[in-house]
């Protein structure tokens, strides 16, 4: 679903949907932790994220995703069949295996900064993984 992320961009997949976000939200986290409420309440995951200029939205529940595009007044809406188990074991694959990538990516140069994103990434991700396993 997430390619590396480069440069504060990611190219982000859902079914045959393809857009890039933009570092101006905080990716990982958002993601990790919509994915994480929506395994512990029983209920979808939905993550905006922004292309600034425009923003789309993904939820996951059961069996389907959706994309909403947001580009003009009018949205646009993809549907797309995809089981969510298979999704957040993507989801926490894409972020732990490009991890230091993530905690980079956001332009900090700040090493203590990095340090603490990278224990609350790396915490988050445990989190997943637990829920992901129950």
């Amino acid at each position: 679903m997430f390619a590396k992320p480069s440069y504060g961009w990611v190219n982000i997949t859902v079914g045959d949907y393809k857009a890039s976000a933009s570092y101006l939200r905080d990716v990982p986290m958002e993601t990790i932790n919509a994915f994480i409420s929506a395994i512990h309440n029983n209920t979808p995951a939905s993550i905006l994220y922004d292309a600034e200029g425009w923003e789309f939205i993904t939820v996951f529940d059961a069996y389907e995703a959706y994309v909403i595009e947001c580009k003009d007044l009018e949205p646009t809406i993809y549907h797309y069949d995809i089981n969510f188990n298979n999704v957040v074991k993507d989801v926490y694959n894409d972020f732990n295996n490009n991890f230091n990538d993530w905690c980079n990516w956001n332009f900090n140069e700040d090493e203590d900064d990095i340090k603490e994103y990278s224990k609350e990434l790396r915490s988050k991700l445990n989190e997943l993984r637990k829920a992901i396993d129950t």
